[in-house]
């Protein structure tokens, strides 16, 4: 199973992708999503993922890890599932019956 990796740059934004290579100094990461805060109605709060690049959305990209200023070890379910997808035809299910 791949690893979903979600960290904080220095420039402050949310990133969430597949690693593909960490060779100590950067890593690699796969369909890298931005993650941000939306506004959903009135004093409601919602998470957008948007590609980091428009012109490559698809695509591996190197993040140094000299620019990552925090990691987040344990990334909530609904957060994976979500990525997971936006980025792939894996289409997610409960393994109960009437829950979704």
């Amino acid at each position: 199973m791949s690893t979903i990796k979600m960290f904080t740059l220095n420039t402050t934004q949310e990133i969430m992708g597949t690693l593909v290579e960490d060779d100590g100094t950067a890593l690699v990461i796969k369909n890298p999503l931005w993650l941000q805060m939306v506004q959903t109605g009135q004093d409601q709060y919602g998470i957008r993922m948007d590609p980091l690049s428009f012109s490559a959305p698809v695509s591996n990209q190197r993040f140094m890890k000299h620019a990552i200023v925090a990691e987040i070890l344990e990334i909530p379910k609904g957060l994976e599932e979500a990525y997971i997808r936006q980025t792939s035809s894996i289409q997610i299910v409960s393994s109960l019956p009437g829950q979704m």
